[in-house]
């Protein structure tokens, strides 16, 4: 056996990485978002007091693509109404509609009953 042919382990072993205590993910979680917040005061607040003018159009730049995409939001959704609508004028509303395996020579005879004022298959 060579002096390279065992394998060469740094810290923990495989088996130990899934032995954390919950001690240790609240301390994990909680250096993690102190590293943020500290990270995000460096970087993006430091940036921010020196260059107020630049900050502010970029937060408006993002509240105009946040208006933008809700008005085009809105015009979808009301076309999609209007044109539903429109079809519903048109073509009416049907009160009654039978679904499934239903056989087409039937159409003439509930065409025929006298409570219906028209029926047409789909």
């Amino acid at each position: 056996m060579t002096k390279f042919s065992r394998p060469i382990c740094f810290g923990l072993r495989a088996s130990a990485l899934f032995r954390i205590s919950s001690f240790e993910l609240r301390h994990f979680a909680r250096s993690a978002a102190l590293n943020f917040a500290l990270l995000f005061k460096w970087h993006i607040l430091r940036h921010a007091r020196r260059h107020k003018l630049l900050a502010l159009l970029n937060v408006l730049a993002v509240a105009l693509g946040i208006a933008v995409y809700v008005a085009i939001q809105i015009a979808n959704h009301s076309a999609n109404r209007a044109f539903a609508a429109g079809v519903d004028v048109v073509a009416g509303k049907a009160h009654l509609e039978i679904r499934g395996d239903v056989d087409e020579t039937l159409l003439p005879l509930v065409a025929r009953q006298p409570q219906i004022a028209a029926a047409t298959p789909l």
